[in-house]
């Protein structure tokens, strides 16, 4: 069974041990769930420096609405 993943910035250097293994028969492999690790973290840290977005992520958000941000159990 081929596969084939997207590979991003941060698949190389020290994570590219951990991401892939070679198999008894010598072809390497992606352990997938380390790989997601690696994929959602990349993602998130591209979130905070916003060099990517979501489209409308930001709308209904806390600010917009006017909240303090705290909790409040009644919703206001």
């Amino acid at each position: 069974m081929g596969e084939t993943v997207p590979v991003h910035k941060a698949m190389g250097g020290e994570w590219a041990e951990a991401v892939y293994r070679t198999d008894r028969r010598g072809r390497r492999r992606v352990v997938r769930m380390v790989y997601e690790v690696v994929a959602f973290q990349t993602l998130r840290d591209q979130l905070k420096c916003k060099e990517i977005w979501v489209v409308g992520a930001d709308k209904g958000s806390r600010s917009t609405r006017g909240k303090s941000g705290g909790y409040s159990p009644m919703g206001s």
